[in-house]
């Protein structure tokens, strides 16, 4: 029941455009996702395989000698903190992120790996924390 208007041209040959009829309905609230990606299981197996293949990278070689540069021989962190990963369980490129991650923490060994996302469902918190990351519970930046 929505119709459009279109006036005439002004003097840049732009057309104004009115909405006939009533407000424009809003969309609804954001709403958590409800899973849809493989079995934990799967997922588990999916991030370990990609954390192996990232460690071949060129890139991730490429990115490990710039940190030894930078920080000497020893690449050693207290704790990793990593926010909004996304829906790995679901996104590919999510799940090369968290594979980056993973390998970085192998590779730097800090005393904690932390994650926080508020769009993370509880199947993805699970498997965060099998592959030895802890969550974030609340966002720290409010």
């Amino acid at each position: 029941a929505f119709g459009f208007i279109f006036s005439a041209e002004d003097e840049d040959g732009f057309q104004l455009v009115r909405r006939r009829g009533g407000r424009v309905p809003r969309p609804p609230p954001w709403k958590p996702q409800v899973y849809s990606g493989p079995e934990t299981s799967v997922l588990r197996a999916r991030l370990n395989s990609a954390r192996k293949v990232m460690e071949g990278s060129d890139f991730y070689l490429e990115l490990v000698d710039v940190l030894r540069k930078a920080l000497g021989s020893q690449c050693v962190f207290r704790e990793v903190v990593c926010y909004g990963i996304g829906h790995i369980g679901s996104s590919h490129q999510a799940q090369h992120q968290f594979a980056l991650l993973l390998a970085l923490r192998e590779h730097c060994k800090p005393l904690c790996t932390w994650v926080f996302d508020p769009a993370l469902c509880e199947e993805e918190l699970v498997v965060i924390q099998e592959l030895g990351c802890s969550i974030i519970a609340k966002n720290e930046v409010q």
